[in-house]
């Protein structure tokens, strides 16, 4: 009886987490998004248009450095790369900035760069293709659809 219990036990476990992970993913990517566009904002706010605008450039330019000098290793080595890449960028132009801010505007950059294969660029629009999908998977697979 145990054994039985256990298995029971264990079906519906993955039947459960296979039903609420996808969800839970869900809500974790559009809090992402929400703390991405905030921090990016804040970044906005505190410095002129003219830093700004080195400031994207020197992210941007440093995650396409790193991305092509092909590190295999932790992303903490890519993102260490990028940092060097746009600190010495910013320091040839003349700009001293805060590393915080430089590893802010690099990860901001990830994320655009990320997002330019989405397709699903708007977090409700994904939310809804994504239930729509799921339910016309339920129907065929009940074979009602």
């Amino acid at each position: 009886m145990d054994v039985v219990f256990k298995d029971l036990l264990s079906v519906f476990a993955q039947e459960f987490l296979s039903v609420v992970l996808p969800v839970l993913f869900s809500a974790l990517a559009g809090l992402v998004v929400v703390y991405i566009k905030k921090g990016i904002d804040q970044i906005k706010a505190n410095v002129s248009e003219d830093l700004w605008w080195a400031l994207e450039q020197a992210a941007s330019s440093a995650v396409k450095a790193a991305e092509q000098v092909g590190l295999q290793e932790e992303a903490t080595d890519k993102l260490s790369y990028a940092v060097d890449y746009a600190t010495g960028w910013l320091k040839m132009r003349g700009y001293k900035i805060d590393l915080a801010l430089i590893e802010a505007a690099i990860e901001a950059a990830v994320w655009e760069e990320l997002n330019k294969t989405n397709p699903y660029k708007n977090e409700s629009l994904f939310a809804e293709q994504f239930l729509k999908n799921n339910i016309e998977d339920d129907i065929d697979e009940d074979g009602a659809g």
